[in-house]
């Protein structure tokens, strides 16, 4: 039994590879990275430069209707993460006029991802789309938001 199709990794590092490639966020953001787990309790651990754009997969549905044939509709979740000494709040809108913050990452990530292949070859990927967005964590140092993002690909299989 095989498949042909892309993997939730490869669209992992297809997102990875969109994101860091754009001129926009190439230039403030200072890290891009894979998130294994959705815990925004051990960013602060593991995030140790930012502005930080962190990419998990959120789970999917598959539609099954047609025999060997798979469209998945996979969630996968932007994390927006920004650091300031002095609040939240700071960290949402940047710490001072001028400087990016969380709320801008929003902005320029749905810039970068809305409607785009990817960098993936179609017929695979039927779409890329934004979601929603969710506030995540603030503390005294951090403030996280997520942009999640609908990607649609085909999976054949025998």
């Amino acid at each position: 039994m095989g498949y042909t199709g892309y993997t939730v990794e490869e669209i992992e590092d297809a997102v990875i590879t969109t994101l860091s490639g754009n001129e926009t966020l190439a230039g403030y953001v200072r890290t891009f990275e894979r998130l294994p787990w959705q815990r925004a309790d051990e960013v602060e651990r593991l995030v140790k430069q930012y502005p930080a754009l962190l990419v998990t997969y959120a789970g999917g549905l598959d539609d099954t209707g047609n025999f060997n044939v798979c469209d998945h509709r996979g969630k996968f979740a932007v994390w927006c993460c920004g650091r300031n000494l002095r609040s939240p709040s700071a960290a949402a809108r940047g710490p001072v006029t001028g400087e990016k913050g969380v709320y801008d990452l929003l902005a320029d990530v749905l810039c970068c991802l809305n409607y785009s292949g990817l960098g993936l070859t179609s017929p695979e990927i039927i779409l890329c789309k934004s979601v929603r967005v969710l506030p995540l964590a603030a503390s005294p140092r951090i403030a996280i938001f997520s942009r999640e993002f609908e990607v649609r690909w085909r999976y054949m299989y025998s």
